[in-house]
């Protein structure tokens, strides 16, 4: 009852006289809490085949998920750590494939677009999470398969699709050692088989049913692994995952032609397509051109049937073959397969304008490649294979005629032939015109033999082929090659035993036929 500021002084003075008799001792309160600790047993929970860890609607407590997480149930929690190990993981994933040549110190034989590789493998990735959410885990490897064997050698292929299924495996199977050996034997089935089922792919359709039956072999290892490893096997788990291989295989062929146009890929597709008479380069070609686009064909039959001795890319080779010349279109009548018989628009000009309208087709037909949107790899060959030839008719010409120009005035610009694909057009065109020029004088297999070395010796010993890796060896496979494609133009004509030797003035001709 009495003032509200006597009360507070009171309390005050209370509060200050009246001590706690109890006082909380922390040392004592630890070391009572080890010694209760010390006799508690463990708890152990056995979890069989079939048992439920956790009912719908209740509470997952910190024992149970990790339960969960232990029996390979995913988090819903957004898994930012694998995200970034991903990442990183696709950043630096392409430069394994460097290995095997940095450790030998040679030179890559194939291109790769390492942005290209890394967008493959983080695709698949991402198809392996989505199949593990839905149940079918190691399907998605069908994805990363059709798409790498279509573009890539076969060791460089089966280290990136071996390699990361191994750790799309240890990224989506939440380190269960069974779900880890699932994914990464389907990786190692599908980079064993792959090479076997994409190597002569010839349309859209035949892919997607080389697709399936490629995807069937990952999905029968896979079996094998649950029965080994006593996961769940049954008729449904196998109807399943076929079920989503032939899915993953739909997606290989509609998302191709969208990798094929943002990379600049060269698949076998790509490139037959581009082979094809209906494209509207080659089409202008066999109309305002037609002697040039018959040798274009001729180039590639010769080319390929070398390359397919070689283990080359074939497609590829035929496709450069057949776009080479295009820069021609500018002024066909300029060269010797388009002009009619009797009449040479060069007998006109001097031997330097004749040399600058020659070499001039390699600059346009750069022009024109860039204008129809013609792929990097088929400029390539365009802008290669003249590699630094010079003219040495026109040039003698001119030295006859008084002229003091400089001899490089007559070479191409170049540049020479920088892989194996361009350097064996530049032979094949080579000879092609040297045995379509020197036809008359050719009676037999003897004297096609003759200008086929002469043409391969002469680009030799030029150094055109320094910068391509072909051995001595290759060399005569690539003679005798073009030679067995060429003799059937000659089979019918008589051997003659004694050959007379051609005239100056026809060899003259024939070196001035060679050159244009």
């Amino acid at each position: 009852d009495l003032p509200m500021a006597e009360n507070n002084l009171i309390y005050q003075l209370l509060e200050e006289i009246l001590k706690p008799a109890v006082r909380l001792d922390k040392d004592l309160t630890q070391s009572l809490r080890k010694d209760f600790t010390a006799g508690l047993k463990p708890v152990e929970q056995f979890i069989k085949v079939g048992d439920v860890i956790v009912e719908k609607g209740n509470v997952i407590t910190p024992q149970l998920a990790r339960i969960l997480l232990s029996q390979g149930y995913l988090q819903q929690r957004f898994p930012w750590k694998i995200l970034i190990l991903s990442l990183l993981l696709i950043f630096c994933w392409p430069f394994w494939v460097y290995l095997p040549d940095l450790a030998s110190g040679s030179r890559r034989s194939f291109d790769l677009n390492e942005v290209f590789v890394a967008c493959i493998v983080g695709g698949y990735w991402f198809a392996e999470y989505i199949s593990s959410l839905l149940g079918a885990r190691g399907v998605a490897i069908v994805v990363l398969t059709g798409w790498i064997y279509l573009v890539l050698p076969f060791i460089p292929a089966f280290q990136v699709v071996f390699g990361a299924s191994i750790i799309a495996s240890v990224l989506t199977a939440a380190f269960s050692t069974s779900e880890i050996l699932l994914v990464a034997s389907m990786g190692l089935v599908a980079a064993v088989t792959g090479r076997f089922f994409f190597r002569d792919v010839h349309s859209r359709s035949h892919l997607w049913r080389q697709l399936v039956v490629a995807g069937f072999f990952p999905v029968l290892g896979g079996m094998v692994v649950r029965w080994g490893m006593a996961m769940n096997l049954s008729w449904q788990v196998f109807l399943y995952a076929c079920l989503g291989e032939a899915f993953w295989g739909v997606v290989v062929i509609a998302f191709l032609p969208v990798w094929e146009n943002f990379f600049d890929i060269m698949s076998p597709l790509r490139l037959m397509e581009l082979s094809y008479p209906t494209q509207p380069l080659l089409k202008k070609l066999q109309i305002e051109a037609p002697g040039t686009y018959h040798h274009s064909l001729m180039v590639g039959t010769l080319a390929e049937a070398a390359a397919d001795r070689l283990g080359m890319n074939t497609y590829l080779i035929r496709a450069g073959a057949y776009y080479h010349d295009v820069g021609k279109l500018r002024r066909p009548h300029f060269f010797v397969e388009n002009q009619m018989e009797g009449e040479n628009v060069h007998d006109e000009l001097t031997p330097s304008l004749s040399a600058l309208v020659i070499i001039a087709h390699v600059r346009e037909g750069l022009e024109i490649a860039q204008e129809y949107h013609l792929p990097a790899k088929l400029r390539q060959f365009i802008a290669e294979h003249h590699g630094t030839t010079c003219l040495a008719y026109f040039h003698r010409k001119s030295i006859v005629l008084g002229e003091t120009l400089p001899r490089e005035q007559f070479c191409y610009p170049g540049p020479r032939p920088s892989c194996r694909e361009t350097g064996l057009l530049m032979l094949a065109d080579s000879v092609e015109a040297a045995v379509r020029a020197d036809r008359k004088n050719i009676t037999g297999i003897q004297d096609l033999e003759k200008v086929i070395s002469g043409v391969v010796e002469a680009k030799v010993s030029e150094g055109q082929l320094d910068d391509v890796d072909f051995t001595m060896k290759e060399l005569a496979t690539i003679r005798e090659a073009l030679v067995y494609a060429l003799q059937s133009m000659y089979h019918g004509r008589k051997v003659k035993e004694i050959k007379e030797e051609p005239s100056s003035e026809e060899e003259e001709t024939t070196s001035k036929k060679q050159e244009e």
